[in-house]
């Protein structure tokens, strides 16, 4: 029989440990590497349309996988994570639609 500090210590780990079926990388958990990792909260710049003031994404800093805050989708290369999560216009010109709002 283990003593009980380990036994504590294991049911601790245990409880740290996020459900995997659910778990995402906001979670703490990535599924490419199956396993819990800290990950990367990421904003994006200033400049970007999708600009959030907050994260917008979290990669796993070991295997580079990338996940949306919002949707949860896996990100591709070059792929971004839509503000909010929302799917919007593109901007037409300067002085019409942009990120799906009017800007006059």
């Amino acid at each position: 029989m283990k003593p009980p500090s380990q036994q504590i210590a294991e049911a601790a780990d245990r409880l740290n440990e996020p459900a995997k079926k659910d778990a995402g990388l906001a979670d703490g958990y990535c599924a490419r590497c199956d396993q819990t990792v800290m990950v990367l909260a990421c904003e994006y710049p200033y400049e970007s349309p999708e600009h959030y003031d907050g994260v917008s994404e979290y990669q796993c800093p070991r295997c580079g996988r990338r996940e949306g805050r919002w949707t949860g989708n896996v990100l591709t290369d070059g792929a971004s994570e839509p503000r909010l999560g929302e799917e919007r216009q593109e901007a037409i010109d300067d002085n019409h639609f942009r990120i799906g709002r009017s800007v006059g």
